[in-house]
């Protein structure tokens, strides 16, 4: 049927498991004989129900399972069996409303958020999605206490020192999209700094919206190309939706296939408005920080049983 979080039922004559932490798929050999796994030592004790072609895989370890049999995923697992969407853009919210229901500063709620987009980053690439674009600092934002933006501020910072190791070994390129003008030096330093360490990975791009207004976006690309018109290079007559497309950010993106927002709010906020026409929607009640593999899942599903017709007749 399937790995993640259900009971993996067997119908393959041999699960070869790769390496920790590759993102090589599955060898599988479609068999109605028993099944037999490899690198047990590695992954724990394993053991068969009936041993024949829809046994039951029962895991007995804590080391990379819980006992909800919490599969490692890897691209190639999941393909098979699922749609799984090119570009999945998310709003991530609630890391305020997470913190305080623990009696936190709203900070630490932004720290196990950053967590949060460190486990769902290696996810959804090991799952197989291109592109993976994160709501992470809006223009409206700016109008925060200032401490709290300090403290955004800093943690992007800390962020890039933390993480562009492995996202460089990962094979996940960084490209940032929103207005840079507005942050200092050191933050604009920061973010140039992983998209040069990054560039070039192949396995995945992560889209970090920084500064970043959908509306302020449209009105840039308007005013791009009122200025071609205006020297020449252009008619207006000659602007489409392909050329508009051509004069935002995400030029050399797709569209998102499937736009998840967290926390139960029902809403866009200003994010890839022009680039969501056709999007898919999954709104998760999961506050961001507890945003994990399972939700993950849930949303890929929900996608998965949708019927995309843009607008027209199948």
């Amino acid at each position: 049927m399937g790995c993640g979080y259900k009971k993996l039922r067997i119908t393959r004559d041999k699960l070869s498991f790769p390496p920790r932490g590759s993102a090589k798929s599955v060898n599988t050999l479609c068999s109605r004989s028993a099944a037999s796994v490899q690198n047990s030592k590695f992954f724990g004790d394993f053991e068969f129900g009936n041993g024949t072609r829809e046994g039951h895989l029962q895991i007995k370890t804590t080391f990379f399972f819980s006992i909800r049999v919490k599969m490692p995923i890897f691209a190639g697992y999941m393909t098979d069996m699922r749609n799984i969407p090119q570009h999945i853009a998310i709003i991530m919210d609630g890391n305020g409303r997470w913190a305080k229901l623990r009696g936190k500063e709203r900070g630490e709620g932004h720290f196990a958020g950053m967590e949060a987009l460190q486990r769902t980053v290696y996810n959804a690439a090991n799952l197989g999605v291109k592109y993976l674009t994160v709501y992470a600092f809006s223009t409206e934002n700016w109008g925060r206490p200032q401490a709290e933006v300090d403290g955004l501020m800093e943690l992007v910072c800390k962020g890039v020192e933390m993480h562009t190791p492995e996202l460089k070994k990962q094979g996940v390129s960084v490209k940032i999209i929103g207005d840079k003008s507005r942050f200092s030096q050191k933050v604009n330093e920061a973010l140039a700094r992983i998209e040069g360490h990054t560039a070039g990975g192949e396995r995945m791009t992560l889209v970090l919206a920084l500064n970043y207004s959908s509306r302020s976006e449209i009105v840039a690309a308007t005013k791009e190309l009122a200025r071609r018109v205006k020297e020449g290079e252009i008619k207006a007559e000659d602007i489409d939706e392909k050329m508009i497309s051509a004069s935002l950010y995400t030029a050399d993106m797709p569209n998102p296939d499937l736009i998840i927002r967290t926390s139960g709010e029902y809403r866009l906020s200003n994010f890839l408005m022009w680039q969501a026409s056709y999007a898919e929607f999954y709104f998760s009640d999961v506050l961001w920080p507890d945003f994990d593999n399972e939700e993950l899942e849930k949303a890929i599903e929900s996608f998965s049983a949708r019927d995309r017709r843009y607008g027209l007749v199948k």
